[in-house]
């Protein structure tokens, strides 16, 4: 059908009323695709900082024709593509925000810091839209009202998409394993993805009022998703000056974040949550029915009343959520009821999160490996930082030998660069740990990068906490070359047993605190899977030669060090010792190159004159294990 399409000459409005620039929305552009592993990978989290933000930001998304099958593109190729030739997009996911503030960069590179810092950036354009189907529902019309708010030039377009919402299919469209897209996926650009010239020059309180009469497309999936985003370019630079949103729903509301609840573990659960709800419809939202849910216990519902314009938000306080039960909950949050009627999209409307309240401590000594199922296991806990699909999983190959039959997983070949997993042990009382006791923390870790020739740098750290988690300490860390035990490869990564080295981690320091925490730490850097099996905290002087490697003891001194630290290290056998010096983020900055050193006492140096202050992981490798002390720099 063809479309039609009418443009409204602009008028000049000469009024003596000064103006100021408007308010601005931003608008983020991402390029996804249904086969696209990476894009599965980030969305996620992506999404959830859309959600949250979606008072601030607009967002508008294309699906590609490439790396492999996505119906959605298939419906309407040809607006896909004019984009991603404006913006020159070499692959997927990209994402664009306002054009060129960022250019080309992952979505795990838009952060909370990018919109905090875009959004007070004032527009010279305020934009109002509105949208309404037919009374077939076989057509929408659409106006765009420009309005200058301060002199400004430019080669401005107007660009304006139909968008559904949300479109959810039974089984993935991709080879991804996607079935939800979420936040405007673009399923026509009107006229057509270039868009509507604009005046050149405009002067304070022009306007120009864009109509759209169009035939909905047949390939829409719901019509009650419908939407239509529109923006203001700048051909010459790419810059998206304005963003507006319209719906075609009359009442919707949704529910963007929750607040002040608490997600990570901790030793107390006493929590005011305040629900940030935000009008999706293009009514005024005046009222509002919010529901708390905790572990499927449903609460006393919150009647909201006000008065919000469309993307408008509020923050609602609900009752205090406590709890004395160790382990694992659930808070969930539900909104319902705009303005006194059934929400007709509800895609928005659940909000839920997991929270944890450490258990008591149990005795040391303690010990771990991951044979059995129903992980986490009881006292232990997954947190997913990030939320992204990829997290510590507890798997059935890559044991590290001996008994047991499976290794705990950290999937770094689909996590985005910078997410962070943790996994928690239970609890430790090392308060009955005698003065004469050597108390170290044994495991073992086998990794992979993916690639061979530049390998990336994932990380894992080893952190203790004796104050409930409020701070830790990083008693063991290493990153990248250090971490792995294999080179890279290109597909998922698995080991057997003779891919796993020994750690050992000195904990002595603890010895007398009634809880201690300790958690494994992991740091992506988009590389290949790491393992860690047989978590074990003991008593090293009653362990047999072979469990404790060849390492009888070791001292640094003095320390805190300033110029120069001696590490002495008493060996059962001769044996190939070096040093390795790490700072707190992980850099290697000394290296003592292995050496053979005698059974007995023995002396290495460390030049410490080029070191800052601060606290340094010291590990002593063996052919049988790394051992790590701590060195503080004080000069």
């Amino acid at each position: 059908m063809k479309k039609h399409f009418t443009l409204v000459a602009s008028s000049l409005l000469l009024a003596s009323a000064s103006f100021a620039q408007s308010p601005r929305t931003v608008l983020a552009e991402e390029f996804t695709q249904a086969s696209c592993g990476p894009c599965a990978a980030q969305n996620p989290a992506y999404n959830a900082l859309l959600r949250k933000n979606q008072d601030h930001v607009i967002s508008l998304k294309y699906q590609t024709s490439w790396p492999g099958t996505d119906p959605m593109n298939t419906q309407n190729p040809t607006d896909v593509a004019t984009r991603v030739s404006y913006y020159q997009v070499q692959g997927v996911p990209n994402v664009d925000v306002d054009g060129n503030y960022q250019n080309n960069v992952a979505p795990s590179q838009v952060t909370q810091s990018t919109i905090n810092a875009e959004y007070p950036v004032l527009s010279p354009y305020s934009i109002g839209v509105t949208s309404a189907l037919n009374t077939a529902q076989d057509s929408i019309f659409i106006t765009m009202t420009v309005n200058c708010t301060q002199a400004v030039q430019g080669a401005l377009m107007a660009r304006v998409a139909i968008v559904e919402n949300y479109i959810q299919f039974a089984s993935a469209p991709g080879t991804n394993g996607e079935k939800e897209f979420q936040y405007n996926i673009m399923r026509k650009m009107l006229p057509d993805a270039n868009g509507t010239t604009l005046a050149t020059n405009w002067i304070n309180g022009q306007t120009q009022t864009l109509t759209f009469a169009e035939k909905l497309p047949t390939y829409i999936y719901n019509k009650k998703q419908l939407g239509v985003v529109a923006f203001i370019q700048d051909d010459n630079n790419q810059n998206v000056k304005q963003a507006a949103y319209s719906t075609v729903l009359n009442a919707d509301v949704t529910i963007a974040d929750v607040l002040d609840a608490t997600a990570a573990p901790s030793c107390s659960v006493n929590f005011i949550p305040k629900v940030k709800i935000i009008n999706k419809g293009k009514d005024g939202l005046t009222s509002a029915i919010i529901t708390p849910t905790i572990d499927g216990v449903v609460g006393t519902p919150v009647t909201w009343s006000g008065l919000l314009n469309t993307l408008e938000s509020d923050l609602v306080t609900l009752p205090a959520v406590a709890t004395t039960t160790a382990g694992a909950h659930t808070f969930s949050v539900n909104v319902s009821m705009p303005n006194a009627v059934t929400d007709q999209a509800t895609q928005e409307d659940t909000w839920a999160n997991k929270f944890y309240l450490y258990s008591a401590a149990q005795p040391y000594p303690y010990y771990q490996e991951f044979s059995a199922g129903g992980f986490p296991y009881t006292n232990f806990i997954v947190e997913n930082v990030d939320n992204d699909p990829a997290t510590w999983t507890k798997v059935t190959q890559g044991s590290a030998g001996g008994t047991g039959s499976g290794s705990a997983k950290i999937d770094f070949f689909n996590s985005p660069p910078g997410y962070v997993d943790n996994m928690y042990i239970p609890s430790i009382d090392l308060s009955t740990a005698t003065a004469t006791d050597s108390v170290k923390l044994d495991f073992k870790v086998a990794g992979a990068p993916y690639s061979a020739t530049t390998p990336e740098n994932d990380a894992i750290q080893v952190e203790v906490s004796i104050d409930c988690g409020a701070s830790w300490d990083i008693v063991w860390a290493k990153s990248g070359t250090d971490l792995y035990t294999r080179p890279g490869q290109t597909t998922s990564y698995a080991p057997v047993a003779a891919h796993f080295r020994n750690e050992t981690v000195n904990l002595d320091y603890y010895k007398g605190q009634a809880q201690v925490i300790v958690r494994f730490s992991a740091i992506s850097n988009y590389g290949n899977n790491v393992y860690i099996d047989k978590i074990n905290m003991h008593n090293s002087s009653t362990l047999a030669l072979a469990k404790n490697n060849v390492i009888e003891s070791i001292g640094i001194y003095p320390n805190p060090a300033s110029t120069f630290a001696t590490v002495n290290v008493t060996l059962a056998n001769s044996e190939q010792v070096g040093v390795e010096v790490y700072n707190i983020i992980g850099e290697k900055v000394i290296t003592v190159t292995p050496n053979r050193l005698t059974a007995g006492s023995n002396s290495i140096k460390l030049d410490t004159q080029a070191l800052t202050n601060g606290v340094y992981l010291v590990n002593i490798v063996t052919a049988q294990g790394t051992t790590t002390q701590k060195l503080t720099v004080n000069k």
